[in-house]
């Protein structure tokens, strides 16, 4: 994939942010590695696991509509969603605002 590689492996910024009802998390793998996506609220507890699984090297995309993992909408704030990605370990802030 062109652009992807040479160590490449990045979590882009969530878009649009703040957001609402949903934003889009962009980032890219220069290996195939397991990917653990996963958003916490700002007392570390899991609210929503985005992606558990294998993928292969390409950009990658997923989105989150401010539910939890029970498909409740969450209440309006600054969330956290992380990447675990073969050797990337990476974090960013989301603002969700109702």
């Amino acid at each position: 994939v062109s652009g992807v590689g040479q160590n490449d492996d990045e979590l882009g910024q969530n878009s649009p942010n703040p957001f609402n009802p949903e934003t889009t998390n962009r980032y890219a793998l220069d290996e195939p590695s397991h990917v653990r996506i996963v958003i916490y609220n700002l007392i570390g507890h899991v609210v929503h696991v985005l992606a558990d699984a294998n993928q292969p090297v390409d950009f990658h995309t997923v989105h989150w509509n401010g539910r939890n993992a029970h498909g409740k909408q969450v209440f309006s704030g600054v969330y956290l969603y992380q990447i675990e990605a073969g050797t990337l370990v990476d974090a960013r802030k989301i603002l969700l605002i109702k």
